[in-house]
């Protein structure tokens, strides 16, 4: 004969929303860019718009996707006294207009580079 067990009661955890990592702040940019891979000498550039930085990181948004890992370089249209910033890929979701690709650069912003860029987007 088969004893049926009581119903157990079952805890489900949501799952969190996705924390907040960074440890510094993220400055909203609008500003037009050309993204290219850097590990490869000839690769085109594409088009692309920065949405954020920071001094260690950059956010851009462009039309096709950069695998993770991909070492990237980032140079503002019309350049300015902006710097072209050396970056790997970190994270790439589908977006509205593109795909959404988070960077970590390979070196830190200092305040007067950080400016110069922010100062580029809202030119």
């Amino acid at each position: 004969m088969t004893t049926l067990l009581p119903p157990r009661e079952a805890v489900v955890i949501a799952k969190s929303p996705r924390s907040e990592r960074r440890l510094t702040t993220r400055h909203h940019s609008n500003q037009a860019s050309l993204v290219r891979r850097s590990d490869t000498g000839n690769a085109p550039a594409r088009a692309a718009r920065v949405c954020d930085l920071s001094s260690e990181g950059i956010g851009f948004v462009c039309a096709m996707p950069y695998p993770l890992g991909t070492p990237v370089l980032v140079a503002p249209v019309g350049g300015g006294g902006s710097a072209k910033l050396d970056a790997v890929v970190v994270r790439c979701e589908p977006t509205a207009g593109g795909w959404l690709h988070g960077c970590k650069l390979t070196g830190r912003l200092d305040k007067d580079q950080l400016g110069d860029w922010l100062v580029a987007s809202t030119v």
